[in-house]
C-alpha cells in the first residue's frame, strides 16, 4: 500500500492546518456557535490518543473497542487507533448491555473508549469484562475510570512510528444479529483506505474545501465511514448529536450546509417536517443516502424541495459502503429511481443463480461483489465465513436484478425477506413502493405470516404523514389497484412509526415476528 490512512491523515492536517475541520452542534433545537477543531488540533490529540495507549503498555494489534454517540472526539479517537496500529471495535451504542458486553468480550478488545454517559451502563457488568484493562472515559470524568483529557494531555505530539500492514485487521463491526448470534466483521486496513478511495471517485469528486459536510445519521455507522474521506477534501465537518428534523433544518440553514450524509427514513422525517418549508436550503447540493433503496414517490417529494441533488449508495457491512451507485444524473429518468446504479467504478457486481452461475439481464438472482474493500471473514467463525465468502466473492444474500444497461435492482431485500404465498414468490419492496405511493404513507413495511391456507400472507405495517389518515380498505384497495391480486397485502397495521434499528433501518424481522405471533 503506497498510501496508508495514516498519511492521508497528516496530509490533511499539513494541508488545511489551521482551518476548522470538526464543529459540534448539540442540543435541540441545535447550539448554532457549537464548539470546534482545526485541522491541526484534530490531528495533534489523535497523535496524543495512540501515544497515550503505548504508555499504558499497548503495541501495535491492541483491539480497543469505542462506545460513544456522534460527538466532537469522534473523528479523533478514529484516527487516533488507526496511527497506533489498534484495531477498532465498533460497538452500537443503541445496543443493551448483554449484547455490548458480548461484543467486547468477542472480540478480545483490551481497553475500552466510552462516551460518559455510557459509563453506568459499562460499571454494571465491568466485572464481567475480563479481556479489558483499562476504561477511558471522556465527555464527563469518572473515578472508577482514567480520564481521556488527562490521558492526552499528559502524551506526547509525535507522529507514532507505526507501520499498518494493509493485509492486517484494522477495524471490528457486528452484524445486527437478527438472525443468530452477530458476527464479528474482520475489515483490513486496505479496505478502509480502499473504501476512503471509492468514497472519493464516487461521492466527493465534485466537493471542494468550501464544501459544508453534515451527517444526519450515527456516525458509528455508515456516516463513521464518510469522516476520513471529507478530511481528504479538507471540507469542515458538522456532526449533530441527535435527528431531530428540526435541530437538523436549523444547522442546514443556519450553517449553509451544502453536502449530507444521512439515510431515507431521517431524510422521510425531515420531508414531513413542518419546518422544512420554513428553511432556507438552498445551498444544498449533493445529498448521499444510503442503508435501503429511497422510495420513489418519497423521493420525488425529495427532489421537488431540494433538487436533483441526490446520489444513492448500496453496500453491506461485509462489503461497506459501495456496491453500487446512483448518480445525480440518473435521478433525472424516474424509471432508475427504482434502481440502486450501476457497480461502483472499483467494484465488480454480478447476479447469480444457486449454483453461482451468472444470470441473464432481466433475471432474479443473488447479488455478489467483489473488490479490494471487502471483509477477511467472520472473527473465529470459519463456517459462517465460508458460507459468505466463496472465491474471492461476498454473497450479499440480496436478490436483485440487472437491466441491459448494468443498472442493479434489488427485488425485495434479503433472501429470507421473500413471501410465498400461495406458491407465488412475492418480493416486499414492490408492495412497498405502491405503499409509497399513497399519499397518506410515511413508512411502510411488508413481510409474509405463516397463514394455514397460503403457506405465508402478504402483510403490512404503516405510518401515516402528520394529519393524514387511510382505512386497511383504502389501502388495501389502493394495492389491488396497481398489482396482481396475489401481491396485495392481505391485513395492515398502523402504527404510529415503525420501529428501527440503531443505525435507522426499518426493522422487518421484529415487526414479522410481532404480527406472526398475533397472527
Amino acid at each position: 500500500m503506497v498510501v496508508d490512512q495514516k498519511e492521508l491523515i497528516r496530509r490533511g492536517a499539513r494541508n488545511f492546518g489551521d482551518k476548522k475541520a470538526i464543529v459540534y452542534k448539540a442540543g435541540k433545537p441545535a447550539v448554532i456557535e457549537g464548539v470546534s477543531l482545526t485541522f491541526n488540533e484534530v490531528n495533534e490529540r489523535a497523535n496524543r490518543l495512540a501515544n497515550a495507549l503505548n504508555a499504558l503498555g499497548f503495541g501495535p494489534g491492541t483491539r480497543v473497542a469505542t462506545l460513544a454517540h456522534n460527538c466532537l472526539e469522534y473523528a479523533e479517537i478514529i484516527f487516533g487507533l488507526m496511527k497506533g496500529g489498534f484495531p477498532q471495535t465498533v460497538l452500537n451504542p443503541m445496543l443493551g448491555a448483554e449484547e455490548i458486553k458480548f461484543q467486547i468480550d468477542n472480540s478480545e478488545s483490551s481497553v475500552l473508549i466510552l462516551q460518559h454517559p455510557y459509563v453506568g451502563m459499562i460499571n454494571s457488568i465491568r466485572d464481567q469484562l475480563p479481556n479489558v484493562r483499562h476504561f477511558i472515559s471522556f465527555d464527563g470524568k469518572d473515578e472508577s475510570m482514567l480520564d481521556y483529557e488527562a490521558l492526552l494531555g499528559s502524551a506526547r505530539t509525535q507522529e507514532p512510528e507505526v507501520h499498518l500492514d494493509p493485509e492486517s485487521l484494522g477495524e471490528l463491526r457486528y452484524t445486527g444479529g437478527t438472525t443468530g448470534t452477530p458476527k464479528g466483521i474482520m475489515l483490513p486496513y486496505k479496505s478502509i483506505v480502499a473504501v476512503t478511495r471509492d468514497l472519493l471517485i464516487e461521492y466527493l469528486g465534485d466537493l471542494t474545501p468550501e464544501d459544508r459536510w453534515l451527517a444526519i445519521q450515527p456516525l458509528f455507522h455508515g456516516a463513521g465511514w464518510f469522516i476520513l474521506a471529507a478530511w481528504v477534501k479538507g471540507m469542515t465537518q458538522y456532526v449533530v448529536n441527535d435527528f431531530h428534523a428540526e435541530s437538523a433544518l436549523e444547522v442546514i440553514e443556519k450553517e449553509r450546509i451544502t453536502a449530507i450524509k444521512t439515510i431515507p427514513t431521517v431524510l422521510m422525517r425531515l420531508l414531513d417536517s413542518p419546518d422544512l418549508r420554513k428553511r432556507n436550503v438552498s445551498n444544498v447540493k449533493t445529498i448521499i443516502y444510503g442503508g435501503e433503496p429511497f422510495p420513489v414517490q418519497r423521493a420525488k417529494e425529495a427532489m421537488d424541495i431540494f433538487g436533483q441533488v441526490f446520489l444513492m449508495l448500496y453496500g453491506q457491512t461485509e462489503a461497506p459502503m459501495i456496491i453500487s451507485v446512483l448518480k445525480k444524473e440518473d435521478y433525472k429518468n424516474e424509471e432508475l429511481l427504482k434502481s440502486v446504479g450501476r457497480p461502483a467504478t472499483m467494484v465488480k457486481v454480478k447476479v447469480v443463480d444457486e449454483n453461482n452461475v451468472e444470470v441473464s439481464p432481466g433475471e432474479i438472482g443473488e447479488v455478489i461483489v467483489a473488490g479490494d474493500h471487502l471483509m477477511m471473514g467472520y472473527l473465529n467463525n470459519p463456517e459462517a465465513t465460508r458460507e459468505i465468502l466463496i472465491d474471492g466473492w461476498v454473497h450479499t444474500k440480496d436478490l436483485g436484478v440487472m437491466d441491459e444497461d448494468g443498472f442493479l435492482y434489488l427485488s425485495g431485500g434479503r433472501t429470507s425477506d421473500m413471501i410465498i404465498s400461495g406458491g407465488e414468490n412475492i418480493y416486499p419492496q414492490e408492495v412497498e413502493q405502491v405503499l409509497y405511493q399513497h399519499p397518506s404513507v410515511s413508512e411502510a413495511c411488508v413481510f409474509g405470516v405463516p397463514d394455514e391456507r397460503w403457506g405465508e400472507a402478504v402483510t403490512a405495517a404503516v405510518a401515516f404523514k402528520p394529519h393524514k389518515k387511510a382505512s386497511e380498505e383504502d389501502l388495501i384497495n389502493f394495492c389491488k389497484d396497481r398489482l396482481a391480486s396475489y401481491k396485495k397485502p392481505q391485513k395492515i397495521h398502523f402504527l404510529p412509526e415503525l420501529p428501527k434499528s440503531g443505525t435507522g433501518k426499518i426493522v422487518r424481522n421484529e415487526l414479522k415476528k410481532e404480527f406472526s405471533k398475533q397472527r
